[in-house]
């Protein structure tokens, strides 16, 4: 039949992630910065796929791992590393980048797509073009990013707001697509602006309720922690991913985003259990679990490159190369309105330079993308098998081509562009005590909102579920100096 025996892709898997992982480590030595961990692994796994195409193999990816154990710990260690003093000063941004922004993506490679309908060049129905951009506007890869950024030393700000993009775009595009999906399932009529209308208001309704079973559910973890019952380093740590796990699954289960709750849970966790650990659990902590997400995303990236030699893909090549050029298209018109729209407020305001870097280094996809387009139904009764694999081909093209492109070029683009961190341009003081981020001094004024409630976190919430009330500074034993960024 061309199949593989049960266990032997993971055992592939397994073989491969440890050439990946053997080839990223010369090229750290070597100071490579146009390679990342991301394209080696698709290379490989190209190589490997060839390899298995010209034996008569298939190597068969079930979506379900991913989505119940790959994806988890990728955004939980997202949310748990987030610098959130860094996150929130840029949240309305970093807001309006990632939902506004990947709401209008979808809109516009969804229009395009349509038009290629009406054209007759490509033959989908309009629901499956809002599909492909949805899935599509995934921007992925926050871990990459944060790798890439770190060792390019990029200002601090643009690190923020791409980083910050890139790990709710994720979580926002999961939520866009589980709601296409689920209105697709329930009419058959065509996309009126009745259906938009209806589509944005469940897509609301499932980000609160997502971000709400994270909250809740990593406070429970918190308040257990704090009664000190598992003061166990070697106990602690899996507490604390199973207490992430519950959070995923029960979104999951309630038909909301599993992503979107992990990742509010990931930045509970660290706001209040993080103080809660043992010092031991507390210095690897990061390293724990910044080590799964990599094991996770590599084999991803490596089971992306083995996919694209499968014979059940569709290879539309004028499609492909259109998409690629809609999607192009949509965030070089997304990124500079968006950014005008957020410099109104801004007194440190999102520059060309800025804006280009967020347009050359967001159009890299990532396995969220992927799992997205292999979510969609593939088996030979499907009445729409051929569309199908024809997002699946075009998917598998776009990420693969961005990566390797842009992520080889982020680096060079940086340096012609002269960004560095000294560069960046420091805020006017303003009342308030000075707070030191990375060198660079930044002013901070507590007011409305964001006052009381550090008031009201300060007062009760850190009393009952733990958290330092006054942070002087981060832990610097095991190379964890940056822990105090994210109190």
């Amino acid at each position: 039949s061309g199949k593989m025996a049960e266990g032997a892709p993971y055992l592939i898997g397994a073989v491969v992630m440890v050439f990946v992982v053997f080839v990223s480590t010369i090229i750290k030595s070597k100071k490579i910065t146009f390679l990342n961990d991301a394209s080696v692994a698709i290379v490989i796994g190209l190589i490997v796929g060839s390899i298995l195409r010209a034996v008569g193999r298939d190597l068969d990816f079930d979506d379900r791992l991913f989505f119940n154990f790959l994806l988890p710990p990728i955004v939980f260690y997202a949310g748990f590393s987030l610098q959130r003093k860094n996150f929130f000063r840029n949240l309305s941004s970093i807001l309006v980048f990632s939902y506004m922004g990947t709401l209008l993506t979808t809109v516009l490679v969804g229009l395009a797509c349509f038009g290629l309908v009406k054209t007759g060049l490509v033959d989908i129905s309009i629901f499956e073009c809002f599909l492909f951009g949805a899935v599509i506007s995934a921007t992925g890869n926050p871990c990459q990013l944060l790798a890439v950024f770190n060792d390019l030393s990029a200002p601090q700000t643009l690190w923020n707001l791409m980083f910050g993009e890139a790990m709710l775009t994720d979580a926002v595009a999961v939520v866009v697509f589980s709601t296409l999906v689920g209105m697709a399932e329930q009419t058959s009529a065509d996309f009126t602006v009745a259906t938009g209308f209806q589509a944005l208001g469940v897509f609301i309704a499932v980000s609160v309720g997502s971000a709400l079973v994270g909250f809740v559910v990593a406070l429970v973890g918190a308040a257990i922690l704090r009664t000190k019952l598992l003061s166990v380093p070697r106990l602690e740590l899996p507490f604390l991913l199973l207490i992430a796990y519950i959070a995923y699954q029960i979104a999951q289960i309630a038909y909301l985003s599993g992503s979107m709750s992990i990742f509010v849970c990931g930045i509970i966790s660290a706001h209040y259990s993080l103080h809660n650990l043992t010092p031991e659990s507390t210095v690897s902590s990061f390293r724990f679990f910044e080590t799964l997400a990599y094991l996770c995303e590599v084999f991803v990236f490596t089971f992306l490159g083995v996919s694209v030699m499968e014979r059940t893909a569709h290879w539309d090549v004028a499609f492909i190369l259109l998409s690629m050029l809609f999607f192009i298209a949509a965030r070089a018109f997304v990124v500079p309105v968006l950014a005008a729209f957020v410099n109104i407020r801004r007194k440190n305001q999102i520059g060309w330079k800025f804006q280009f870097v967020m347009w050359f280094a967001g159009l890299r996809r990532g396995a969220v993308a992927v799992a997205l387009a292999f979510a969609l139904p593939d088996d030979h009764d499907h009445p729409n098998l051929a569309h199908v694999r024809l997002v699946h081909a075009a998917t598998l093209t776009i990420v693969i081509v961005t990566n390797l492109l842009m992520g080889s070029l982020t680096g060079p683009v940086l340096w012609v562009l002269k960004l560095k961190i000294d560069d960046e341009p420091i805020p006017p003081p303003t009342p308030g005590p000075p707070v030191q981020i990375s060198g660079e001094k930044m002013w901070q004024e507590r007011t409305g909102l964001h006052k009381r409630w550090k008031e009201f976190d300060e007062r009760y919430m850190k009393k009952v579920f733990g958290g330092s009330i006054h942070p002087k500074q981060g832990l610097t034993t095991g190379g964890e100096e940056r822990v105090d960024n994210r109190l």
